[in-house]
């Protein structure tokens, strides 16, 4: 699994980059993580100032398969768009995931009818 990390008007400080690694960590259990064809580029933006205060902004894609998985968050602190992009991510991810893997069993099942439509 490959990571980018890219940030715009923001400085990645080491306790923020240690929080988005460990947030990072817990997407392996859904990839193999030793599977150098994964992309996963994230996004961490500090927007401009609004008249509600400062805004964040962070984005996660994964390109896994052939296929994107992108989430995207904004809010108010750093950690809690973190927190949040990391969890759309990972419900993204699960889904795909629970996809991949009940195609498997469905093509499994019909392989499995056709060998015993063949004995009778």
């Amino acid at each position: 699994m490959h990571i980018n990390i890219k940030t715009t008007h923001l400085e990645l400080d080491a306790d923020t980059a240690l929080y988005l690694d460990e947030k990072l960590s817990a997407l392996e259990k859904y990839v193999n993580k030793d599977d150098e064809s994964i992309k996963v580029d994230v996004e961490l933006e500090h927007m401009h100032r609004h008249k509600s205060g400062d805004v964040y902004r962070a984005e996660i894609n994964v390109l896994i398969d052939g296929k994107m998985i992108r989430a995207e968050s904004k809010g108010e602190a750093i950690r809690e768009v973190i927190d949040k992009v990391q969890d759309e991510s990972a419900k993204n991810l699960r889904r795909h995931k629970k996809k991949r893997f009940s195609m498997l069993k469905r093509t499994g099942a019909k392989m499995k009818e056709m060998f015993r439509f063949r004995r009778r």
